[in-house]
C-alpha cells in the first residue's frame, strides 16, 4: 500500500481556532503520519462523543467504523434538517461544527495527525476503503468548520437542496474521476487533471445552485480536500482551486 504523506508547515500554534489547527510558518517539509503518535483509546472515545453530539447516532449503524454510513450520516444530517425545516438547517451545521472543534480539541494535534490517516486507522483494523474515508470526511468537514465556515453557513440550505436534487450528478462527478484515476498505466498529470476537474465540477455545481462565486470557491475547496487523500501527489498549486474560474457564476 502506497504511504501517504502529510505535508505540514513549521510554526505549530495549539490550540485549535475554530476547529482548524492553525499553522504558520514559510519553510515546508514532509512527515509520516507514523512520526505521531496516536492514543487510539482517546481517539475512539473522541469519535464516539462527535457522533453523539452532532446527533448522527441514530442515522447509521457503525458510525465509528463504517465510512460510507459516517458520510450519509453527516449528508442525512443536512438534508432532514433543510426538508423538514430550512429554517433550523444553519443551527444543525453549527452544532455539527461544535461536535467537529470539540472532537479535534479532545484528541490534540498529535492525535489528530498520528490517528486520523489510513495507515493507522487501518492497524486498528478499519477496512482500507473505510481507512480512507473517515480522513477524507474529516479533512473536509475541518475545512467547512473553520475557514469555509462563515461562506458555507450561509449558503447551507443551497448545500442542503444540492445534496437532494443532484445527488445523481454528484454521483457521475464522482465516478468520472475514480474512472480515470483507477485506468491501468496512466501517470500522475493525468490523474492530477482529473483531481481538479472534479472539484472544479463540484464547485461550479454548488455555486451555480447558491448564486455565488465565493459558495463556488469554498465548495470546490472541500471537495479539493476530500479527495486529495486518494491522490496526494496532486498536492500543488497548479492543481488547487482558483477563484477566477468561477467567474461565470
Amino acid at each position: 500500500m502506497k504511504l501517504f504523506i502529510i505535508h505540514i508547515f513549521i510554526g505549530i500554534i495549539l490550540p485549535f481556532i475554530n476547529g482548524k489547527i492553525s499553522i504558520n510558518g514559510n519553510e515546508n517539509f514532509q512527515l509520516l503520519p507514523s512520526a505521531y503518535p496516536c492514543n487510539y483509546g482517546i481517539f475512539s472515545a473522541g469519535l464516539t462523543t462527535f457522533i453523539n453530539k452532532a446527533n448522527i447516532n441514530n442515522l447509521g449503524s457503525n458510525l465509528t467504523k463504517n465510512g460510507t454510513n459516517l458520510q450519509t450520516a453527516i449528508n442525512l444530517l443536512i438534508k432532514n434538517a433543510y426538508t423538514n425545516d430550512m429554517n433550523t438547517t444553519k443551527d444543525t451545521f453549527y452544532n455539527l461544527c461544535t461536535a467537529q472543534k470539540s472532537f479535534y480539541g479532545s484528541l490534540g494535534y498529535s492525535n489528530v495527525v498520528g490517528c486520523l490517516n489510513v495507515l493507522t486507522l487501518v492497524k486498528n483494523n478499519y477496512t482500507l476503503n473505510d481507512a480512507y474515508l473517515f480522513e477524507q470526511i474529516f479533512s473536509s468537514l475541518n475545512y467547512q468548520c473553520s475557514s469555509g465556515f462563515r461562506i458555507n453557513i450561509d449558503h447551507i440550505n443551497d448545500y442542503a437542496y444540492t445534496l437532494i436534487n443532484n445527488g445523481t450528478l454528484i454521483e457521475s462527478i464522482t465516478k468520472n474521476f475514480y474512472g480515470t484515476i483507477n485506468l491501468p498505466l496512466i501517470d500522475d498529470k493525468k490523474k492530477c487533471d482529473a483531481y481538479k476537474k472534479y472539484h472544479d465540477n463540484m464547485g461550479k455545481l454548488f455555486g451555480m445552485n447558491g448564486n455565488s462565486r465565493e459558495f463556488a470557491y469554498v465548495s470546490c475547496q472541500s471537495y479539493a480536500l476530500y479527495m486529495l487523500i486518494k491522490v496526494p501527489q496532486c498536492y500543488s498549486m497548479e492543481y488547487d482551486c482558483n477563484f477566477n474560474n468561477f467567474s461565470n457564476i
